[in-house]
């Protein structure tokens, strides 16, 4: 008898049941509350185990503390407006749910549920164990290796599945290595990382693609008026004068995988 190989759905819960609430357009009533982000939460979690032959789950949330994205950028996502409080109520419903099926879920102040995603799959990967992350948050493709990839939800029904190649042809050739280096330097509006002043898409993804990660981009400063991109020395300069907000980005957009958890 063969042993059924292991696999581990990983899911980013808070991005799940917000996707899921907005997805559903008419209100879903149990005892008079509406229910819609929990159920269709629960749905998408039933499906994505029976269609993946997934052995193992887990299940990460954020909790209400700051972080310590907080603390270096206190206007990290500040830009949000107040969530419905009906939609707060689906978090609390969604791990009733888990609860009675018995599965785990975790979440620890200071850290979001990126980055206990990030720990998981990096601890079941170091374990030979292959990883699916579901989620709703690009933030997350920067952990797709040859044994995690991502289950990434549109929020209106549609699942793409992220390997690295479709990291890349998704980032114009930058693999998964690069997505926070990315983020770090365009911005992310949806997080309200600002990203360096003066460096869009086309910019930022040339220079990774030149130079490398950081570490080589800001060693080769001198040399990026020489490379074929539109305003190249201008592009030089900002970075030049901007390594250090280049650098405090990077620590907003990169996933820990080294959260202590059990």
């Amino acid at each position: 008898m063969t042993t059924k190989k292991e696999k581990l759905l990983i899911v980013d819960g808070h991005a799940m049941v917000f996707r899921a609430w907005f997805s559903i357009p008419e209100r879903l009533t149990a005892n008079k509350i509406d229910t819609r982000g929990a159920y269709g939460f629960i749905n998408t979690l039933i499906k994505s185990i029976r269609e993946n032959n997934i052995t193992h789950v887990a299940v990460c949330f954020d909790t209400k503390a700051d972080t310590f994205r907080d603390k270096i950028f206190p206007a990290y996502k500040a830009q949000r407006p107040p969530a419905d409080p009906d939609l707060h109520k689906q978090i609390p419903i969604a791990k009733d749910l888990l609860s009675s099926l018995g599965i785990p879920v975790f979440e620890k102040d200071g850290f979001e549920a990126d980055d206990l995603v990030g720990t998981i799959s990096s601890k079941a990967n170091a374990d030979e164990i292959d990883c699916l992350i579901l989620t709703g948050d690009a933030d997350q493709l920067q952990l797709v290796n040859e044994k995690t990839n991502v289950l990434m939800y549109s929020g209106f029904g549609e699942i793409r599945i992220y390997n690295s190649e479709k990291v890349k042809e998704r980032y114009d050739g930058l693999g998964p290595d690069f997505v926070a280096e990315i983020k770090a330097l365009e911005g992310d509006p949806s997080d309200n990382i600002p990203g360096v002043p003066g460096i869009g898409k086309k910019a930022a993804r040339s220079l990774l693609l030149e130079f490398g990660h950081f570490e080589s981009l800001f060693k080769n400063i001198d040399n990026i008026e020489h490379i074929n991109l539109r305003g190249s020395k201008r592009i030089q300069n900002i970075i030049s004068e901007n390594i250090e907000v280049a650098k405090r980005c990077l620590e907003l957009t990169n996933i820990v995988r080294n959260v202590e958890i059990n």
